[in-house]
């Protein structure tokens, strides 16, 4: 019998593992091996998605925030600006400034002034709120928090609706102070994880 076994190349006993074993092993090693990596470049997708997705939310809680503060804006003239010009509201590309009602604490909002401005820094740009709260006392202090930070770009435009015939069309500053314009344009970048994702969001202010 021991004769047979040794002329088919097979061991057995306390010689070792017989060929057959060796190739079973072998054969799960290179089954196992290509499992993970299936699995390895189904995760991949996965994990390009969440990243994306976490962007993308990241994006919509900044413009959400933004939205609510903007379409609260009230028509009260800022408490440094010049008696004779009335400024209720001032935009440019990187900052606006009006009247709203914001948040002061965890369950409070109060009217105040409010600028928000895009400030550069070493990884991009921060969205700086400062709020002025309405009181006409001397030395009252701006109250200033980050909104958002390391964004890629920030825009904001301003919809004039028209006047004297003019067509309705969107400006990069307001010239207007004494009116509000009919909408303020958002326009947030950001690359979070390599990838780039933007958001464009408009929030119509308040008529009258």
């Amino acid at each position: 019998m021991s004769q047979r076994a040794e002329l088919r190349g097979v061991k057995t006993g306390e010689d070792g593992f017989t060929i057959v074993e060796m190739l079973l092993a072998l054969s799960l090693t290179a089954l196992i091996s290509a499992l993970m990596a299936i699995a390895l470049i189904q995760l991949r997708p996965i994990q390009v998605v969440t990243d994306a997705t976490e962007a993308d939310i990241e994006l919509a809680a900044v413009g959400h925030y933004l939205d609510s503060l903007l379409s609260n804006t009230r028509r009260f003239v800022f408490l440094d600006a010049n008696p004779d010009k009335r400024i209720i509201f001032s935009g440019t590309s990187d900052k606006v400034r009006f009247v709203s009602i914001a948040r002061t604490g965890a369950a409070r909002s109060s009217l105040r002034e409010v600028e928000i401005s895009a400030r550069a820094t070493e990884k991009g740009f921060d969205i700086i709120q400062a709020n002025l709260p309405r009181r006409l006392f001397a030395g009252t202090q701006w109250e200033e928090f980050i909104v958002a930070r390391d964004l890629q770009s920030v825009r904001f435009e301003y919809l004039d609706a028209g006047r004297d015939g003019q067509l309705a069309k969107w400006r990069t500053d307001w010239p207007d102070g004494q009116a509000l314009p009919r909408a303020v344009r958002l326009t947030l970048t950001v690359v979070r994880f390599g990838r780039q994702a933007t958001m464009e969001q408009v929030v119509v202010l308040p008529k009258g």
